[in-house]
């Protein structure tokens, strides 16, 4: 059916047969040049006009040979001529069939449409394989005399020993100190100077009503540094419009950090005769804070000659109600939260702002606010910066950034958005470095933890009740210290301190016969009415226990709280800092007290608080001896209270 294929080596056998001598040879011999020129051989691709030539020199020295060869065998002749014809005819057809070469190499015959790009491929490949065929060749004969040396494997050569880099502090360790934004200056937390010996001067009116209606006649060591550098500015300012930077203080709870930066302020407004403008604004994080700060001051403005207006944003009002008041009453000082302010910034004019006061400044740059730092700053410095081009207000003053905190951060980032100018930053400290954190624990602080395994924790409220009523101890003058009146206990939750509060309550009636304990709980469920009452009891010691979340961790003065107890642990170091500074304020002795159960509890606080050295300590940490003695009685009695408020919760529900 189908043509059976041409093989070239049949007719090499069949001419071999038949045929003898050299007729033989040079007919197979001008078949293969023959063959050769048609599939581009290597040796013979210089260019394509010689590639003809020798083409048409072959076929002439084909046709004599086969001349000479036929008086001696006519069939190999007539063979040989048979095999010329179909060969040419295989190589005038496109598709064009492989052929094995006698050389090394194989090769593969190309389209016509190909043949450009194959010639010059193979061009290209027999240069480079000639000319590393004869580089090596030299080399061998100059590097060896014509020896020929084995080759080996290919190894790395020998490198020199890499130099030691200089080992890259991370982000987080450059940011474990201010030294990056200016140099600190120390202060000793002990140091104490009467107000009237501070230089410059504080007006007498306001040295009077510290005496006599703050109770106070020495300045802290916070408040001789800020208040003497805050006067030494204002002087300065009376002559000269230069800005002599903003001021980063830190300094621990209780160390006297409000009077630090409302002295300065409050004597600018005695001594400048300008009236409804706008000369300090004082950011806080809570409500608390803002009745706390507006108490202060309007003590401290009695019998002032001046009509000061001092304006709050408390949250608890509408946002109209508090516009109509700033439009007709042009305020002087703004006490606020940073929320509460950014709704109220387009009704305000900033052009004469003297003193931007953030206090608590960690906690307020920790939470956006609505973007409030940015929105603050950027207007600040577009309306004073208006009002410079004017000729006649050239000698406009700039304000002053006042940042204050008992754990001010150390964040560039957070930093950053205050667009600080000249910073200067005090410490006060015991020691003359900066640790991780800048925290420092009150001066007359007592620390102490108790210890218990964890599998009485089912015990605690049991165990915490025990404490308050048996455990007594000694304070810095050998005196004897009890457990059981003005102590803050700090839970965790809103939850935890409603079922804490009313399960004491329980179990003292039952196992207290003798007194009869005073407990309350204080959270953010609560009115700000109701909170202002009861802690308004705790400071008049109407409350022997008050049990507490972390709302009134940060800024509320009470000076007569002894002890703070940590029943549930803080979730940070910060936490803990703020916690413990409700105590020992104004250099009063005071008490802190840790509940550990188990040893995961343990070696958190150990790594966070205790142990970690980011906290400056003025008293080391002891283990007091409490001896835990819980008998069958007490314990059936608080499983007896666990039910009945259970039995309270569950009818409350109905």
């Amino acid at each position: 059916m189908f043509a059976a294929r041409f093989d070239p080596s049949q007719v090499y056998d069949s001419a071999s047969g038949a045929a003898s001598g050299d007729g033989v040879v040079r007919g197979k011999t001008d078949f293969i040049k023959k063959r050769k020129l048609s599939i581009s051989s290597e040796d013979e691709q210089e260019s394509e006009q010689e590639s003809s030539d020798g083409s048409s020199q072959d076929e002439s020295d084909n046709g004599s040979s086969s001349e000479e060869s036929s008086d001696e065998s006519s069939v190999g002749s007539s063979e040989s001529a048979s095999e010329v014809e179909v060969e040419n005819e295989n190589e005038n057809d496109e598709d064009s069939m492989d052929v094995d070469n006698d050389g090394d190499d194989d090769s593969t015959v190309a389209p016509k449409k190909h043949t450009s790009i194959m010639h010059r491929f193979q061009k290209s490949t027999s240069k480079s394989r000639a000319t590393g065929k004869g580089e090596s060749e030299e080399s061998e004969e100059e590097d060896n005399n014509g020896e020929i040396v084995p080759l080996n494997d290919i190894k790395p050569l020998p490198q020199p020993s890499l130099p030691h880099d200089k080992k890259l502090s991370s982000l987080s360790a450059a940011n474990r100190n201010l030294d990056w934004l200016t140099k600190p200056i120390f202060y000793d937390i002990q140091n104490t100077k009467p107000f009237k010996d501070l230089q410059p001067s504080i007006n007498p009116l306001i040295i009077k009503n510290l005496e006599v209606y703050l109770k106070t006649n020495n300045a802290f060591s916070v408040q001789i540094a800020c208040i003497e550098l805050l006067l030494k500015d204002l002087n300065k300012n009376k002559i000269s419009p230069s800005f002599q930077g903003d001021l980063l203080c830190n300094a621990s709870t209780g160390s006297g950090k409000t009077l630090a930066y409302l002295v300065p302020i409050l004597q600018l407004l005695h001594d400048i005769k300008i009236t409804g403008k706008l000369i300090a604004i004082i950011l806080v994080p809570t409500r608390p804070l803002i009745q706390q700060l507006l108490t202060t001051i309007n003590l401290l403005l009695k019998n002032f000659k001046r009509n000061i207006n001092i304006v709050s944003f408390k949250n608890d009002g509408s946002i109209r109600e508090e516009a109509e008041k700033l439009k007709s009453n042009k305020p002087d000082i703004i006490i606020s939260t940073p929320g509460r302010l950014v709704e109220h910034l387009g009704n305000l004019n900033l052009a004469n702002l003297r003193f931007l006061v953030i206090d608590e400044a960690d906690r307020l740059l920790n939470q956006s606010f609505q973007n409030w730092c940015d929105l603050l700053i950027n207007k600040i410095e577009k309306e004073q910066n208006l009002i410079n081009f004017k000729i006649y207000n050239k000698f406009q003053l700039k304000v002053q950034k006042l940042i204050f905190s008992a754990t001010l951060t150390t964040d560039s980032g957070k930093l950053s958005h205050l667009n600080l100018q000249k910073p200067r930053l005090i410490v006060v400290n015991n020691e003359k470095t900066l640790v991780n954190e800048l925290y420092q624990l009150p001066l007359n602080l007592k620390e102490c933890y108790i210890r218990f395994n964890s599998g009485l924790e089912f015990y605690k409220p049991l165990i915490l009740l025990k404490f308050l009523l048996d455990y007594t101890n000694f304070d810095n003058f050998g005196l004897k210290f009890n457990f059981n009146n003005n102590i803050l206990i700090f839970v965790k939750s809103n939850e935890n301190s409603l079922r804490l509060t009313r399960l004491l309550e329980i179990m003292n009636q039952n196992l207290n016969e003798g007194k009869k304990l005073i407990i309350k709980s204080i959270n953010s469920n609560l009115s700000i009415l109701e909170r202002s009452k009861i802690l308004k009891n705790f400071e008049e010691n109407k409350i022997n226990i008050l049990v507490s979340t972390d709302l009134i961790s940060r800024g509320i003065n009470l000076l007569n709280i002894k002890t703070v107890l940590n029943y549930d642990l803080p979730v940070s170091s910060k936490e803990y800092i703020h916690r413990v500074g409700r105590t020992s304020r104004a250099n009063n002795f005071g008490f802190t007290i840790n509940f550990i159960f188990g040893l995961g509890e343990w070696k958190w606080l150990s790594k966070t608080c205790l142990f970690n050295n980011q906290i400056n300590r003025n008293e080391t940490e002891t283990e007091p001896g409490f001896e835990l003695d819980l008998t069958d009685m007490e314990k059936q009695i608080y499983e007896n209270s666990l039910k009945e408020l259970e039995n309270e919760v569950y009818n409350s529900g109905k």
